[in-house]
């Protein structure tokens, strides 16, 4: 019995070995096929070179003094959260300050004890933002440490709105307190904030900076609408206002910023750090050079340009453009169906696969898959459109205050603005074809009038929908959204 025991076992261990052995062969023979196919991808995927100056871009530096960041940081070491006020008083629940601390940014009345601590707390970090919002330059990254390899954090803009948000609070508390002047100087802080972090910033910061100036464009328009705001105020507003535009620069610095990365990921050394060294023997970090070069030689084209004389956008993942048929044959630059071909490479596969064995080396081989890293970039310069169409809308609200301040009712049009001196031109709006921002006078609720952009999606809701491309002017209130 022994014998024949002994023969099943054998038998057992050796069709167990046959199906490790066949499993470890099926799981190489996965791995190895995309690795292959990319491998013999890599090889006829063109390198069209740099597709800007790299060495000038990276040269660009700023002294300490000039950059506004250099007080932000500091601002955002003085930040005292929430949850330090918390814990520092057992009396206050959480869920009554969340509740309360989304009421005070309609109306400093609903501010309960604690949200009011927690502003005025914070009263020092909002001293050092002041500082920053004041300077008219910025430099969260220096290109050239990116392009050394030194590491970087991407988490100092995200911090910021945190700051942000107790920024609206204070702006809140101030006009309810009757200091209207020292109020919009909040809304402006938060606006020049906005503009420092599209700065030569990264997608990340654009984005981040987008959601900081909704801030001060949405307590703009409540703010303007209060009696006590007088046409002196209001004529200031609106040249703090414009003085925010000048301070844009090129969308394009963003993509180029995000391309020193790309550069970084290509050597296998993404954020700083060393990847790998059989991932980036596979060839994953190469492709995302070469995929980097061509979608940032075709983005580079057309971001710069004002948006309706873009050519048109490609379906796909990169929001590429078509080739501008007008201009001269470049080699450098391919057809966006091209690009989107060469970019589709087996890292996401490959990672997926390895997801479950090896976790680690999965979310590595994800940073050298194109899609993944570039995706991104389109963000990046439609977030620069829609922060401006909020803005240049927030304008045509300040200008619109001061006209019913002076005549006692909003205009019939937008052009009586520039009549009568409160603008020298109604900008048009970033999303039409060069057509100024649409507007009309309410016959719903007399008195209101209406500015309002088609938006992204390029469709003219008439001004009806409560979405960002809405703004709603109210006639002067003395108890608006911020009274007592």
């Amino acid at each position: 019995m022994s014998a024949v025991a002994n023969t099943a076992d054998d038998s057992t261990r050796t069709r167990s070995r046959r199906l490790k052995r066949s499993a470890i062969g099926i799981l190489i023979l996965a791995v190895a096929v995309p690795v292959g196919y990319r491998a013999y991808e890599v090889l006829h995927t063109p390198d069209v070179g740099e597709p800007f100056d790299v060495e000038a871009f990276a040269s660009y530096s700023l002294p300490d003094e000039r950059n506004a960041f250099t007080y932000y940081r500091k601002a955002v070491k003085l930040f005292v959260t929430e949850q330090a006020v918390m814990d520092s008083d057992a009396t206050i629940k959480s869920s009554d300050f969340w509740k309360s601390w989304t009421a005070a940014a309609e109306g400093w009345e609903h501010a309960i004890p604690g949200v009011r601590r927690w502003v005025a707390v914070n009263r020092p970090m909002l001293a050092e933002w002041k500082h920053g919002a004041d300077c008219a330059e910025s430099l969260e990254y220096s290109p050239a440490d990116l392009l050394a390899g030194v590491p970087w954090s991407s988490d100092s803009a995200q911090r910021l709105q945190n700051c942000a948000r107790l920024q609206d609070l204070e702006g809140m508390r101030l006009i309810a307190e009757g200091h209207p002047t020292e109020a919009w100087s909040c809304f402006r802080n938060l606006l020049r904030a906005s503009r420092h972090l599209a700065m030569h910033g990264t997608c990340l910061d654009t984005l981040v900076g987008n959601a900081i100036g909704e801030l001060g464009v949405c307590g703009g328009v409540k703010w303007s609408a209060q009696k006590s705001v007088g046409a002196v105020q209001l004529k200031n507003a609106i040249r703090d206002v414009l003085s925010v535009e000048e301070m844009q620069t090129p969308p394009s610095d963003t993509i180029k910023l995000d391309y020193v990365f790309f550069k970084l990921a290509e050597t296998g050394h993404p954020y700083g750090t060393s990847g790998r060294s059989w991932i980036r023997s596979t060839g994953y970090p190469a492709e995302v050079g070469r995929a980097a070069r061509l979608v940032v030689a075709n983005l580079l084209t057309q971001v710069d340009r004002p948006r309706y004389l873009r050519t048109p956008v490609h379906p796909g993942h990169f929001g590429l453009f078509e080739l501008d048929p007008k201009e001269p044959p470049n080699l450098n630059l391919r057809p966006p169906e091209e690009i989107e071909r060469f970019a589709e490479t087996s890292a996401g596969t490959v990672a997926k696969m390895l997801r479950q064995i090896a976790p680690e080396a999965a979310n590595e081989i994800q940073l050298y898959d194109p899609q993944m890293a570039m995706s991104g970039l389109q963000a990046a310069y439609e977030a620069q459109d829609t922060a401006q169409a909020r803005r240049e809308s927030l304008l045509l609200a300040l200008a619109l205050q001061l006209h019913f301040r002076e005549h006692g009712e909003f205009p019939a049009s937008l052009d009586e603005l520039v009549k009568r001196g409160y603008l020298k031109s109604i900008a048009p709006d970033p999303f039409g074809k060069g057509e100024p921002f649409r507007y009309r006078r309410e016959s719903t609720t007399p008195g209101s009038a209406v500015v309002w952009s088609i938006w992204t999606d390029g469709v003219d809701q008439g001004g009806v929908e409560k979405v960002d491309r809405v703004i709603r002017v109210k006639p002067p209130s003395a108890s608006g959204p911020f009274g007592k």
